[in-house]
């Protein structure tokens, strides 16, 4: 493979692999947050299921 080649593609994996990380984490910190998607009018009803 030509060495040019052969860095583009170790750079494209590179990317890829630190967008599902960054994804990843994101999905994570907004897990644990989830109560604060809900609207104030839903909390007032107690549609939050907790």
């Amino acid at each position: 493979m030509n060495p040019l080649r052969r860095r583009r593609l170790l750079l494209l994996l590179l990317l890829v692999v630190a967008a599902a990380i960054a994804t990843t984490l994101v999905v994570m910190a907004l897990q644990r947050n989830v109560a604060y998607l809900y609207t104030p009018v839903e909390v007032l009803r107690g549609e939050t299921g907790a």
